[in-house]
């Protein structure tokens, strides 16, 4: 589209022959008119740069919900493995303190050693600490999960 500019001055000034101390009335007019002839393709450059920007912002927002997706389904496959290790954790510990028990009645029959009794309380220590490391898995894989769902906030 054309440009068109129009500027009109009017004042008084001195400094002009023959009498140069007193103002003279003097004014201005000044018209432009610009009209692009050629714009090197910027109009439909600029739409296709316009294009392309959208596409990439609907390829980064499908990007972030296959993101969220997978978190998700990481999320719930790292609860349920936790899960299965805190039941077998759990297993352990039961078979552990059935050991001992086993272990001190055949220690107050004199049928093994104390030392043996010291293994099998190892052991149960042993089971123990396995059991609060996979509880404590468990409830941070839950955390995760709660996370990437959306039902706890992230940590700041």
């Amino acid at each position: 589209m054309p440009i068109v500019k129009a500027q009109a001055e009017a004042g008084f000034k001195n400094g002009i022959l023959p009498d140069i101390n007193s103002p003279t009335f003097d004014w201005t007019l000044a018209a432009q008119i610009t009209m692009p002839l050629f714009d090197g393709f910027h109009e439909k450059r600029s739409e296709n740069e316009a294009s392309r920007n959208e596409q990439a912002a609907a390829a980064g927002i499908n990007d972030a919900e296959e993101r969220i997706k997978t978190n998700v389904i990481q999320a719930e496959a790292d609860v349920e493995a936790s899960y299965s290790k805190l039941d077998i954790s759990r297993s352990q510990l039961n078979f552990a303190q059935r050991s001992l028990e086993l272990a001190r009645i055949k220690y107050d029959a004199g049928v093994i050693t104390n030392v043996d009794v010291l293994d099998a309380e190892n052991e149960l220590s042993q089971a123990k600490l396995g059991h609060l490391q996979n509880q404590y898995r468990y409830f941070m894989s839950k955390h995760s999960l709660d996370q990437a769902t959306g039902a706890f906030p992230a940590a700041r």
